[in-house]
């Protein structure tokens, strides 16, 4: 019920991502506004952090999934209704919270009801899902506002847009429905604990890993906002085109999931995702380069598939550098440090643009990519030994 939810979350949120930001170029906005929007979501989500999780530990997520697929959903249509400035903003953090409600409650489900040579598959199986279906809805994304001009003669391209990201509401409604058909046995939180701090082991895992978290999402704020708006503003890409680019590099999410197990058993939990980051820096910097629209687009799909590839073993490290009874408070704080960074590099990266131009937004992003790369070895490096074996250990005792 739960993977069914999130296939009809995942094709709503990628009509939105695909469609939002040029939403607001037709408003007439320019890149700084649409990075200080972008900033007031990821605002959102890492104030929700800390409050999210407790929520789940509390409530379990029975109540969690389906609050916060309505409060997306809510936030959605207001984004896509109103057009003030300051409500933008507004709105952009609800829908912020509510996403951080929704996404902090799923690692804690996900590790808490399964052993642990089930998690790395099941994580990648949760980020194919997301993948599979925002591939589908980034497709969808490019046709829906030559569809409504179509049903609607007459509508102008605002319209067009508008009624395209209402479109993604609706289908984020249907969401709510399988959350309601889960039992409450089935939706029991990792731990029943009232503790609000984590016990002291896992106080230096935890601060390890809000720092490496802190330094990838600087490098989705920087880029991820802003790639439709660059191909639109550098290359005049048509909204299809675009479309296709965004459900393509699904595709290259989706592929990439499906070696998360491999990577843990080839390289283990800390040298994996490190190796993945730093291979993926000069394809970040590349993109930015003066290069035909065509090897561009290339750069950016093989991107966008390694940035996926490095996204779940690092969920996996963090996830397990803790007990069981601090996962609810490592989500937490994943988010916090996460989308706190997204916030700042959103509004820091509509600022780059404007000032030094989308080379020096890319540049910028692949530095941080590298210096995140090195964080995940020497932080976690003197953690390494114990960690590979406790996960091993546990493998081969779950399986005999």
């Amino acid at each position: 019920m739960y993977l069914l939810a999130s296939m009809l979350m995942a094709v709503g949120m990628a009509i939105q991502q695909v469609l939002y930001n040029l939403y607001l170029v037709e408003l007439g906005f320019t890149e700084d506004f649409i990075g200080q929007v972008a900033a007031a979501v990821a605002l959102g989500v890492a104030l929700g952090g800390i409050p999210s999780g407790l929520l789940y530990d509390r409530l379990s997520g029975r109540f969690t999934f389906p609050v916060a697929t309505l409060g997306i959903v809510l936030s959605m249509v207001m984004r896509s209704l109103i057009v003030q400035p300051e409500w933008l903003i507004f709105w952009a953090v609800m829908n912020g919270i509510a996403n951080s409600v929704y996404f902090v409650s799923i690692f804690p489900f996900i590790t808490g009801h399964s052993s642990t040579h089930e998690r790395a598959h099941l994580y990648g199986a949760n980020i194919a899902v997301w993948t599979g279906f925002m591939m589908l809805g980034s497709f969808l994304a490019g046709f829906l506002p030559g569809i409504w001009s179509t049903l609607w003669n007459g509508t102008d391209v605002i319209q067009q847009h508008r009624m395209s990201l209402l479109t993604a509401a609706a289908v984020g409604v249907l969401a709510t429905f399988p959350f309601l058909r889960i039992r409450p046995s089935d939706m029991l939180p990792t731990s029943r604990r009232r503790k609000i701090l984590p016990s002291s082991e896992s106080k230096s895992s935890i601060i390890y890993g809000a720092i490496v978290l802190f330094l990838v999402g600087m490098v989705i704020g920087l880029t991820t906002p802003f790639y439709n708006v660059y191909f639109k503003r550098i290359f005049a890409a048509q909204d299809t085109i675009i479309g296709a680019l965004f459900s393509l590099s699904q595709v290259m999410g989706l592929l990439s999931a499906f070696f998360l197990p491999y990577i843990v058993r080839r390289w283990g939990l800390v040298l994996g995702p490190s190796l993945v980051l730093i291979i993926n820096a000069p394809f970040i910097l590349a993109v930015g380069l003066p290069l035909p629209f065509t090897l561009i687009s290339l750069l950016f799909l093989f991107s966008s598939g390694m940035e996926r590839l490095g996204e779940a073993p690092l969920m996996n490290l963090v996830m397990e550098a803790v007990p069981p009874d601090d996962r609810g408070a490592m989500s937490g704080i994943r988010l916090i440090s996460s989308y706190g960074a997204q916030a700042l590099a959103g509004a820091l990266g509509g600022w780059l643009i404007i000032r030094i131009g989308y080379s020096g937004l890319f540049t910028s992003a692949a530095g941080i990519q590298a210096l995140a790369a090195g964080g995940i070895w020497l932080l976690f490096r003197s953690k390494r030994q114990n960690l590979e074996t406790t996960h091993a250990a546990s493998t081969t005792q779950e399986i005999s």
